[in-house]
């Protein structure tokens, strides 16, 4: 997902529940003071309205309050866009989101464990659940990218009919140029599923390396309780994230639309 947007603080503080109070309390005060023709008070009272608009949004308590209740907003969510997504997978490619979230989880509760776990999950946490979204948007794309053996026939059936077409032509220069322009579209159809399946192979392969890398921590890394050792892996990590990006806008490329994808790349970071 995009850079979050910083809250509407003015827009926060106009609709907060505080301010319904003081306005509340403001209203009935301005028809007293009405009522008793106490004009400075009436004008007090608005000014003090006034004044909580023009300070309240400045605050710094109140736009970290502001902050935290956007943060919060934003990762149910994108917790939400997740599990939508998830539940659409194939279940092969459920099952592998599924290990890698138990491998995420493992680290963070070995985390907890550790001297100093509060900092060291702070570290973590961020890289770990990218690391998550990617593979999610990875598997998106390797499902979306399947290519079955009947597919690939029919696709073979569809050059073999094109080339009979051609033959049956003859010198007929005109049919003949419709036929080369089918066979040419159903040639190009093959090489374009081809290097898609080839593409989905490599992002297979770049899937496995990140769950081994994740199986690596958890069996041997989180052992020694070494910052240095953690500060490593974590750099590895971030490396594996990135081949997982560039795995996936290269597969993305030969990719038909479909909700799954379009919902895969507003997870985008």
């Amino acid at each position: 997902m995009s850079q979050e947007t910083k809250p509407d603080y003015f827009h926060e503080a106009l609709y907060s529940s505080l301010h319904k109070g003081v306005l509340s309390a403001v209203i009935v005060s301005c028809g007293f003071f009405a009522w008793r023709h106490l004009w400075s008070l009436l004008v007090v009272a608005l000014a003090a309205e006034v004044l909580f608009l023009l300070i309240t949004p400045r605050s710094p308590a109140f736009r970290s309050a502001c902050d935290a209740k956007a943060a919060a907003e934003h990762a149910r969510k994108r917790a939400a866009l997740l599990e939508d997504i998830a539940r659409r997978l194939s279940p092969a490619a459920k099952l592998r989101y599924e290990g890698v979230t138990k491998l995420r989880d493992k680290i963070l509760d070995t985390l907890r464990t550790q001297p100093q776990a509060a900092q060291l999950e702070q570290l973590w946490e961020p890289r770990l659940r990218m690391l998550r979204e990617w593979a999610l948007r990875l598997l998106v794309a390797i499902d979306a990218a399947r290519l079955t053996a009947r597919d690939q026939q029919s696709l073979e059936e569809g050059i073999r009919q094109a080339e009979q077409e051609l033959e049956a032509a003859g010198t007929d220069e005109a049919a003949r140029q419709i036929k080369e322009s089918k066979l040419k579209l159903a040639k190009d159809k093959l090489e374009r599923a081809v290097r898609v399946r080839q593409r989905r192979e490599a992002a297979i392969v770049q899937l496995e390396a990140v769950e081994g890398v994740l199986e690596d921590i958890v069996s041997q890394g989180l052992k020694s309780g070494e910052e240095d050792a953690f500060a490593g892996r974590l750099e590895l990590i971030g490396s594996q994230v990135q081949a997982l990006g560039d795995s996936l806008e290269s597969l993305s490329k030969d990719e038909t639309a479909s909700y799954q994808l379009d919902s895969a790349k507003k997870l985008a970071v």
